[in-house]
């Protein structure tokens, strides 16, 4: 990429960069002023069936743009409307429209007579180099009223000329940039070769939902500036890092793009990625989440985690030279391998989740192992062993009874956990509740909360993992965290957890193949 010079007087990138970036914020702030109420009913639905169009910005940016970012400034979209009434649930709302309308009015702006009119249907944002400090931008809009726009940027030149963009018009759209200097390279190197025509921008920001209120691109050199700044810092972390991106390395990763959503049920974020050849996680139905019993503030949902779990053993085992002989020794003082007694835990669908409880919250562990009968004889096994370290270890397990199922506690430093083979899995959990409960009562599959973000956001019935968080009910232990004395929570704020009442719950899923991954995000508003 060509390199662009940066001005040392860059900084905040003078007040007309600042007014058309802060538009999210003003903007949606300002609509709600309106309380339409948009008769649409936008869902997570429409990735990939290509509703989206490509930014036609994009024709005037380099073809190695890094990260792109485009907003909708159609305030009369339904999408606008939506968002309008998203922000009217909030009781702060009116503050925030109060404060942004006196910031303007002191820079002797107005919103209505002054920006709105300089506005399009959009306006897209570049970053033009991976820096880790104030990396150059650029900025590409066609404004509806060309004459207003024009007056802000003059104003902003006039206030302050040392940090003031560069702008050129090309075809009634406006590219702005750091300085002359930084426009000429760029529109040079747009010459050569365009986004519009750089491989998978295109298809990818076109398979998202056309009614979206922001899109963003990531290219590949992210990626490789990801595993580059890796590499050197922990030259044995890249290949977790790999792990971590399932499978996304620099040379399989191709782009991706997201889009934010307004829709009746709250905020969206859904995305693509393209891949080739990448390592494809299983993907499958959540049999747990038919188990597991409704009420839970949060809920975690995994898949075949075996190679993972492999993966980390091994970078462990080859960071100490003489730890590889000795897990041979300890393997065989215990009678069992980590290659067949343990990995196998980690097989098919995992889960972890929170229900409330007394004095502190549940906490429950659901593994799927092929056989868990004999999972459950290894852990005993292990217990067995551990306990005939004596009194060091503190340790003390026990057979029980919970309601009608063989369980076993164990005891440490006077905590104690339970775990039991239940419906052909092994349930961990602190509380005996957890074992009394999991299959036996009405599930979260079947939970009111659960069901209805469920629903929302368009969960399918198979998926590579998934977690949901009951984000008002998590908020409502704010108060038990203060008492118990955690970290942070003593800064919680009455009048926050006030103005956060809106918000209901959060869902997260994803699918993939080897040449796609989809995601998408939902928090509902209430």
């Amino acid at each position: 990429m060509n390199a662009l010079k940066t001005p040392t007087t860059r900084g905040t990138l003078l007040r007309p960069w600042l007014l058309l970036s802060m538009f999210a914020a003003l903007a949606l702030a300002l609509a709600a002023c309106g309380g339409s109420d948009s008769g649409s009913s936008n869902s997570l639905a429409g990735i990939g069936e290509g509703d989206g169009d490509s930014p036609a910005a994009a024709e005037l940016l380099p073809a190695d743009v890094p990260v792109l970012f485009t907003l909708n400034t159609d305030l009369e979209s339904e999408e606008w409307k939506l968002a309008s009434d998203i922000v009217a649930r909030f009781p702060a709302s009116q503050d925030a429209i109060d404060s942004a309308l006196s910031s303007l009015a002191g820079d002797e702006v107005d919103f209505d007579t002054d920006v709105r009119p300089a506005l399009g249907s959009d306006i897209t944002i570049a970053m033009l180099e991976l820096t880790e400090d104030d990396p150059p931008i650029a900025m590409v809009l066609k404004p509806n009223d060309a004459s207003k726009l024009d007056e802000l940027l003059t104003k902003g030149q006039a206030d302050d000329p040392g940090s003031s963009p560069a702008w050129r018009v090309i075809d009634d759209w406006y590219l702005l940039a750091d300085d002359e200097e930084a426009l000429d390279a760029l529109i040079a190197s747009t010459e050569q070769a365009s986004l519009a025509d750089a491989p998978r921008f295109s298809e990818l920001m076109s398979a998202l939902p056309g009614n979206s209120l922001a899109r963003m691109w990531i290219s590949p050199a992210v990626t490789r500036e990801l595993v580059d700044q890796t590499a050197a810092d922990n030259p044995e972390g890249i290949e977790a890092l790999q792990d971590l991106l399932g499978g996304v390395s620099l040379g399989t990763f191709e782009g991706a793009a997201f889009a934010i959503l307004a829709t009746e049920a709250g905020v969206a974020l859904v995305g693509l990625s393209k891949t080739v050849g990448a390592t494809v996680p299983s993907t499958g139905t959540s049999e747990i989440l038919d188990l597991a019993p409704a009420g839970a503030i949060a809920f975690v949902s995994t898949r075949d985690l075996r190679e993972s779990v492999k993966k980390t053993i091994d970078a462990a085992l080859q960071a100490q030279p003489d730890a590889e002989a000795q897990l041979g020794q300890f393997e065989a003082l215990l009678g069992l391998t980590i290659e067949d007694d343990l990995l196998p835990l980690f097989e098919n669908e995992h889960a972890v989740y929170v229900r409330p409880g007394e004095p502190i919250p549940e906490i429950t562990i659901v593994l799927s192992p092929d056989d868990s009968a004999e999972s459950a004889s290894l852990i005993n096994r292990l217990l067995a062993i551990a306990e005939l370290g004596g009194d060091s270890l503190a340790l003390q397990s026990e057979e029980i009874t919970i309601g009608d199922r063989a369980a076993q506690s164990i005891t440490l430093d006077g905590q104690t956990v339970y775990f039991a083979d239940v419906e052909d899995h092994l349930v961990i959990t602190t509380t005996m509740e957890g074992i009394a409960d999991f299959g036996a009562s009405e599930s979260l599959k079947d939970d009111e909360q659960f069901s209805a973000v469920a629903d929302a956001a368009g969960l399918p019935d198979e998926t590579a993992g998934f977690i949901y968080l009951d984000v008002a009910e998590s908020l409502a232990l704010a108060p038990l965290g203060s008492s118990l004395g955690l970290p942070g929570s003593d800064s919680v704020d009455p009048a926050t957890l006030d103005n956060l009442a809106p918000l209901g719950a959060l869902l997260v899923f994803g699918t993939a193949s080897a040449d796609e991954q989809q995601f998408a995000a939902l928090l509902t508003i209430e």
